[in-house]
């Protein structure tokens, strides 16, 4: 009996390890695909934004690391860094400087065998290099500035991206996309959700490679984006304080006492003539909004108060537009197309502000 207990343990580990193999072996394909398709989209990036004829408003050049990719039924894509640069975009043959630089860039998620469904999320830290070479200031002004400037800057983004693939009929193929962003600062907390359909013809397998073709048809200047329907759902917008000026000031060893003197005063005026200014440059894109957001920022910054909070949502009676359609548009059309199609709520600490 012994024996064939053992036979039978034996012949279990066996199976047990072939089946580890066959599933190692078939995840290993697909991630081997992935890494190759995440350092194809981000070359093809890199190559649109270095093309002189391309508008990139100021970005020049793009430069990263290839991402990784390791796991078995899980996976993680790992970028050492990825850096962009950007010029003066109202001049012509500037230097290009290294604006931002995204470090220990990570994709990681599972069920990337599932062919309906694909769900990451995307973590990094937020560098930059610009404010660090003018923080060398030796005008106390000018130093509580850029550190005021600094504090404000995100320096971590965490976001979950959710995939789920459906087909709505006998020609097209409808991916869901939920996006849920948080940013964080030292003294501001962000988040950004998004919800968007895309709809297609498509006669791929697997969601992912799907996704693949909508990402390279979005950057593709051919007509094949017409094939492609892009339908918005909602996105909201919040910012919330962590803290109050003068405590972000307390806790800034650094900061001596003349310069935080000197940075509110500069407060002080600034939220004076802000709000014209924010209003001005506002106007033009959020049209009849624009008022009712720029007093809902100065309230924010002033601590009167916590959080603030823009929703947009598609109107009743709202249909899919081509991609293509969308893609060549220009800021104007695009603004004009969400204010007809799109309505806007903005809520202070929960309260609809009007």
């Amino acid at each position: 009996m012994n024996r064939v207990m053992r036979v039978i343990v034996i012949l279990g580990v066996v199976v047990i390890l072939v089946l580890f193999a066959i599933l190692y072996l078939g995840s290993n394909k697909v991630l081997r695909e992935v890494e190759k398709s995440i350092n194809n989209m981000l070359e093809h990036a890199k190559l649109q934004i270095e093309d002189p004829q391309q508008d990139m408003y100021g970005i020049k050049k793009l430069d990263y690391k290839p991402f990784r990719c390791s796991g078995l039924l899980s996976y993680k894509c790992k970028s050492d860094s990825i850096s962009i640069y950007m010029g003066n975009p109202t001049l012509e043959n500037t230097q290009a400087n290294e604006i931002i630089r995204f470090v220990n860039f990570t994709i990681s998620g599972d069920d990337i065998k599932s062919n309906d469904h694909l769900s990451f999320n995307i973590q990094t830290d937020i560098e930059y290099p610009l404010v660090n070479i003018l923080d060398n200031s030796k005008k106390d002004a000018q130093i509580a500035l850029i550190k005021a400037f600094n504090a404000v800057l995100p320096k971590k983004l965490l976001c979950y991206q959710d995939y789920s693939h459906k087909n709505n009929n006998e020609t097209l193929d409808s991916i869901l996309q939920n996006t849920r962003c948080d940013i964080e600062s030292e003294i501001l907390s962000t988040n950004v959700e998004v919800q968007n359909v895309f709809s297609m013809e498509t006669d791929k397998p697997h969601i992912f490679a799907i996704l693949r073709d909508i990402a390279m048809n979005i950057n593709s200047n051919n007509d094949s984006r017409n094939d492609i329907l892009y339908e918005f759902n909602f996105a909201k917008l919040s910012l919330k304080n962590k803290e109050t000026f003068d405590e972000f000031l307390s806790a800034q060893s650094d900061i001596t006492e003349q310069q935080g003197l000197s940075l509110k005063t500069i407060l002080n005026v600034s939220l004076d003539t802000a709000p014209l200014l924010i209003n001005a440059f506002v106007t033009p894109y959020l049209r009849q909004n624009a008022t009712k957001v720029t007093s809902a920022i100065a309230s924010l910054v002033r601590n009167d108060s916590k959080q603030l909070d823009i929703e947009i949502n598609s109107n009743d009676g709202y249909s899919p537009t081509s991609l293509k359609t969308i893609m060549n548009m220009d800021i104007s059309e695009l603004i004009d197309y969400i204010n007809e199609n799109c309505n806007f709520k903005i809520m202070l600490d929960g309260k609809e502000h009007v």
